[in-house]
This record gives structure tokens, sequence and C-alpha cells, in this order.
């Protein structure tokens, strides 16, 4: 049960450090110490933005893991009046969602990177 609302805080934590605006900015406040669930989110918004840097054809992938968390937050308002089997599916999909959306975007980053340098040996040019 624990668990579940340190979830449900540190993703209405992460978008209230974005603000209200649909800008889709990095975050860029230090999250709290101690916060492992926080600092893993703020690191794949980070990731996401280099992604999207790095490649623009990406932004999809920002835009998808921004929606989940932004509905996450909704969830995260209400999760305390619904019932228990809600909250023990409902919670688990949210953190499986938010995970997966994060692998995904740091093998995307790994590969955008291994393809540049690829690119850039395979070309001859010194670094």
């Amino acid at each position: 049960m624990r668990k579940n609302n340190v979830l449900a805080f540190a993703c209405l934590t992460v978008l209230l450090l974005q603000g209200c605006a649909r800008n889709k900015a990095p975050i860029t406040a230090p999250p709290k110490a101690g916060n492992t669930q926080l600092t893993t989110l703020q690191q794949c918004f980070n990731d996401a933005t280099t992604l999207v840097k790095l490649n623009k054809k990406h932004q999809k992938d920002y835009n998808d893991l921004y929606e989940v968390v932004n509905e996450a937050k909704g969830y995260a308002a209400i999760v305390d009046d619904s019932s228990l089997s809600v909250k023990s599916t409902i919670t688990p999909l949210f953190d499986y969602e938010i995970n997966n959306r994060c692998n995904n975007i740091s093998q995307l980053l790994i590969t955008e990177f291994k393809s540049r340098t690829l690119k850039k040996y395979s070309s001859g040019a010194d670094i």
C-alpha cells in the first residue's frame, strides 16, 4: 500500500515540477533526497529530452511518456477514493506503463548514440 502511495506521490510531484504548461519542457528541479522513484522518473524525462534533441522523430515517444505520467497524476488524485481491487490493478498498470516507456526511451537513446558513433567512425572522421 505504501509503494502505491509513493508512486502516486512521485508522479504528482514530477508533474508539479514540470508546471501546468503543456510545453513539455524538461524537468529541471532536483528530486527530493531518498526518493528513488522520482529520481528514476526525472532521469527518464531527461533521457527523453536528450533523445528528441538528437532526433526529432522521437518527439512522439516523449509525448507518450508525458501523457501516461499525466494520466498517473489524474489517477493519483482519486486513488484514495477507489476500492482495493481497483488500486491493486491500476497502480501496477501505471508502474508497468511508465517503466516500459522509460525502458523503451533508454533503448532508443542507446541506439541513437550507437548509430551516431558508428556513422562517425565508419566515415573516417576523428573525434
